[in-house]
Parts: structure tokens; sequence; C-alpha cells
């Protein structure tokens, strides 16, 4: 599972006060997620632009995995 906040402390707390996300805030925890591979951060965002109705944000979101294959991509040619 992706934990979008690493410290239980404030996972609880979060709960506690009923706080929530939005997918955008979701997006941009997931994209600077600390211990996290790159397949994990990129499988959790395309779950996250599969499952939201904001449309622009599963835009942003495509378009920020996409920008991550074209960087691969250009870095192996170098």
């Amino acid at each position: 599972m992706f934990e979008l906040v690493p410290s239980k402390y404030m996972r609880d707390f979060y709960k506690e006060i009923g706080f929530e996300f939005t997918d955008f805030q979701k997006a941009t925890l997931i994209w600077n997620a600390p211990n996290k591979t790159r397949q994990e951060i990129l499988d959790a965002l395309q779950e996250l632009a599969d499952e939201t109705r904001e449309a622009k944000v599963r835009q942003q979101i495509l378009e920020r995995i996409g920008y991550f294959w074209i960087i691969r991509i250009l870095s192996m040619c170098m």
C-alpha cells in the first residue's frame, strides 16, 4: 500500500480530525514521496489517474507520467 504520509502519527491525526487530501495534493505527495521507487510512484500515480473524477488532475498526472518516460528515454540516448 502506498502511504501518502510517512508518519503514522500524522496519518492518525488526519484521520482523527477528518482531514482528506484533494486528488491534486495526493498527486503531489506521491510524486515527491521519499523512500519509494520510481516504479512505485508511477504505479500510484496511474492508479490515482484512473480513480480521480477531476479531469484536469487526471491530465496533469498523465502528463507527469509521460514526462518521466521522455526524460528516461532521452537519458538512455546520451
